[in-house]
């Protein structure tokens, strides 16, 4: 009798839903604190973030040994959560994704030929220039900023490859570790070139290297040093 009442406990919908809310977030700070704060390494950062999932796993199995009916709740939502966060990771570091965008081209400055007294024709200028250098991962092309005829300035990267990996961004900094830097949006592809538009007023005197950074893992794919 005993155990036919224990076996007929139930837990309390309020509790299920704060049992997949905590370990969506247990997961989630994990994979952030072991991926983003602990090891620069991406191979490491990986590595550690495996083991957070073998830790959080036999942790779930231990708490629904004791109450079966959070089975679901529990164990379903950390494998859930697994599948997607480590299927996101994998993909995104192993598949290359490449793009092959337009890109508007200038003329460095101070190099347009124009007659004296003559108007300078309008057209598109190029600022600054810089060539990629490896970081964590192999990276190379080059990556300038230009501005454009119309109005406006883009960076644009050509001949531009380096490693897939997850949460790519593409940021304006001061130097190659982004102590301070301009978010341009994620890196659209990790093969191929393409433009980015810099925000106005972007003080390229100050952010004057382009850093391809993993968020994800808190690394520096490349980056390149911008030069007039």
């Amino acid at each position: 009798m005993a155990g036919a009442a224990q076996t007929s406990k139930r837990t309390p919908p309020a509790l299920k839903a704060a049992a997949v809310l905590l370990v969506v977030a247990v997961v989630l700070l994990g994979v952030w604190v072991t991926g983003a704060l602990i090891s620069d390494d991406m191979n490491v950062a990986m590595a550690l973030t495996a083991v957070w999932f073998g830790i959080v796993g036999l942790a779930c199995l231990l708490a629904v040994r004791a109450r079966r009916d959070l089975l679901l709740p529990v164990l379903g939502t950390f494998v859930a959560a697994a599948v997607a966060i480590g299927g996101y990771l994998g993909y995104s570091s192993l598949v290359d994704q490449e793009v092959n965008e337009t890109v508007a081209v200038g003329a460095p400055a101070g190099e347009a030929p124009q007659e004296p007294g003559a108007a300078a024709p309008a057209q598109n200028v190029q600022l600054a220039t810089g060539g990629f250098e490896s970081g964590a991962h192999e990276t190379s092309g080059t990556a300038a900023v230009v501005e454009l005829a119309e109005g406006g300035r883009v960076l644009t990267l050509t001949g531009f490859e380096t490693d897939p990996g997850p949460d790519l961004r593409v940021y304006l900094a001061t130097d190659r570790d982004a102590s301070e830097s301009e978010d341009l949006g994620a890196l659209k592809g990790n093969v191929g070139d393409q433009q980015y538009e810099l925000p106005e007023g972007a003080d390229l005197d100050r952010l004057s290297t382009v850093v391809i950074w993993c968020r994800a893992f808190s690394v520096e794919f490349g980056s390149a040093a911008l030069t007039e």
